[in-house]
C-alpha cells in the first residue's frame, strides 16, 4: 500500500535503516550484502576485485558494474545519480512522484516498503537480532552482521595509502575521499569546500537554504533529521551511552566510539607529509589543509585569516558584529 502525495512535499521522517537511499543522501549498495541463502541456495559469489560477497550471481554482476566499472544512472529531473536502476526508480518514486508508504500504527512515512517493514519490526514489534557471542542485540540483520565482523571476527579493511583500517568498506571509501582523493566540491555561495557532493548538498540546505528540523518539545531546531533525533534522545529522553572503561558517558554511539578510540585504544590518524598524529579524522583534515595545502579563510573586514571556517565565524562575531549590522542596514 502506498500514498501518492500530489504536492511534491511530504512529511518524511528519517530512520537509521540500512538500505539503498532513494533520496541520494548516501546512495549506494550495502558494503557487503547479507547472505542468507535458501536451503537449496548455498553458494556464495565472491568479487575478484574486492571483499564483496553475495548469494546471487546477478547481484555480483551489478556490483561489478557499479563499483568497478563506474556504471551510473542519472536522474533526468535533478542532479541525483544512482548506481543501480532500482535505486533510480526508488528515487524518482519518492522524490519526484511523491509516493510514500505510511505506517498504520504511527505517523511515520517510509520511502519504500523495505523501510516500512524495518520500521515496524524495530519500533512496534520489538524484533531484535541477538549476537550469539555477546549481549549485543541489533535491530536489523545487516547491523548484526557488521557487529560480528568488527567485534568478533576482527575483519578490517586497510587503506592502501596510509595505516588507517576501517570496519566497513563504506568507511574506507569515505576515508579515501576525505584524506587521499584530491577532488573537492566548492560551494558557489561561500568559501566552503566539501569533499563530496552529499556533504555539499547538506551544507547548502543548512547554511544557504536555511532548512531546519524543529523539535516539538523545545525551541531547538536541527539542520538535519539525524541531528534532531540525537537531540531528542540526549536532551528529552536522557539516553546516554556509558564507557565501560571510565566514567565518561556519551550522547551518541558515534561520540562514544570516538572517545574510546582516542582515550583508551590510542587510535591516531598520521599525516603522510609530516610526523603529526591526529586524534580525529577532522583534525587531520584541518592540519593538512592549513599546514601543507596552505588553505586559509580570510576575513573580509580585516587582515585576519583563519585555518578553519568556524574560527573565522567566531572572529567575525567577536570583532566585526557591529560592522555586519551596519552593512545589513545599508543594504
Amino acid at each position: 500500500m502506498y500514498i501518492k502525495v500530489e504536492s511534491g512535499e511530504s512529511d518524511i521522517k528519517e530512520e537509521s535503516i540500512e538500505e539503498e537511499d532513494p533520496l541520494g543522501v548516501g546512495a549506494g549498495v550495502d558494503d557487503q550484502e547479507i547472505c542468507q541463502p535458501l536451503p537449496n541456495k548455498k553458494l556464495k559469489y565472491q568479487c575478484d576485485q574486492c571483499e564483496y560477497t553475495t548469494c546471487w550471481s546477478s547481484n555480483l554482476s551489478q556490483h561489478k558494474k557499479s563499483r568497478h566499472e563506474g556504471k551510473r544512472y542519472p536522474c533526468e529531473k535533478c542532479d541525483f545519480v544512482a548506481i543501480t536502476s532500482q535505486t533510480l526508480k526508488k528515487h524518482i518514486d519518492f522524490k519526484h512522484k511523491g509516493i510514500i508508504y505510511p505506517c498504520d500504527q504511527c505517523d511515520y512515512n517510509a520511502a519504500n516498503s523495505f523501510h516500512l517493514k524495518a520500521h515496524k519490526e524495530t519500533k512496534h514489534l520489538g524484533i531484535k537480532y541477538p549476537c550469539d557471542k555477546c549481549d549485543y542485540a541489533a535491530t536489523q540483520p545487516s547491523v548484526l552482521r557488521k557487529h560480528k565482523e568488527a567485534k568478533h571476527e576482527g575483519i578490517r579493511y586497510p587503506c592502501d595509502k596510509c595505516e588507517y583500517s576501517a570496519t566497513l568498506l563504506g568507511s574506507l571509501r569515505r576515508h579515501k575521499e576525505v584524506f587521499h582523493d584530491s577532488a573537492r566540491h566548492p560551494c558557489p555561495k561561500c568559501e566552503y569546500t566539501a569533499t563530496n557532493k552529499v556533504t555539499l548538498k547538506r551544507h547548502t540546505e543548512a547554511k544557504h537554504d536555511f532548512i531546519r528540523y524543529p523539535c516539538d518539545q523545545c525551541d531547538y531546531a536541527a539542520t538535519g533529521a539525524t541531528a534532531l533525533k540525537r537531540h531528542k534522545q540526549s536532551v528529552h529522553e536522557g539516553v546516554r551511552f556509558p564507557c565501560d572503561k571510565c566514567e565518561f558517558s556519551a550522547s551518541s554511539l558515534a561520540n562514544l566510539k570516538r572517545h574510546a578510540n582516542t582515550k583508551h585504544n590510542g587510535v591516531r590518524w598520521p599525516c603522510d607529509q609530516c610526523d603529526y598524529l591526529a586524534t580525529a579524522p577532522g583534525n587531520l583534515k584541518y592540519h593538512r589543509e592549513s599546514k601543507h595545502e596552505g588553505i586559509k579563510y580570510p576575513c573580509d573586514h580585516c587582515e585576519y585569516s583563519a585555518m578553519r571556517i568556524g574560527d573565522l565565524r567566531r572572529h567575525k562575531l567577536k570583532q566585526h558584529s557591529q560592522d555586519e549590522e551596519k552593512i545589513e542596514k545599508v543594504s
